[in-house]
């Protein structure tokens, strides 16, 4: 069973504990996911501590977020859509999200996805 069903139903103040833990658990591992990412990728260790530094960063001031409700908003625009109707957004949590690009490359990409570790091989050239 996913220990994440319902995610969508949880409380703010449940979804920060989440996103904190997951924050600590990264620390606590720090030196061994920094030397991962640096023997696969090449980086140099202060751009990954910096990396690293930035994510469990991101990770506490998403749960501060959820924490404070703001991802739940409800937003009413009375009488804004044609005939005079009310038009509503609704933010419903889906879950967690992984994003793969440039911009968030090494450290939220791999270590804070749970990502099974691959490394990486140029291909052999038969020329």
């Amino acid at each position: 069973m996913n220990p994440l069903t319902g995610l969508s139903t949880w409380d703010g103040a449940r979804r920060c504990e989440l996103l904190y833990g997951i924050a600590e658990a990264m620390e606590a591992r720090r030196r061994e996911i920094v030397a991962v990412a640096a023997e696969e990728t090449g980086l140099a260790l202060a751009r990954l501590e910096a990396e690293f530094d930035r994510t469990t960063g991101q990770l506490r001031l998403l749960g501060e977020f959820a924490a404070a409700g703001r991802d739940r908003a409800v937003v009413a625009s009375r009488g804004a859509a044609p005939g005079g109707a009310d038009v509503v957004l609704v933010r419903v949590p889906i879950g967690p999200v992984a994003v793969f690009a440039a911009s968030n490359f090494p450290s939220r990409s791999a270590s804070s996805a749970a990502i099974p570790r691959r490394r990486w091989r140029p291909a052999a050239r038969s020329w």
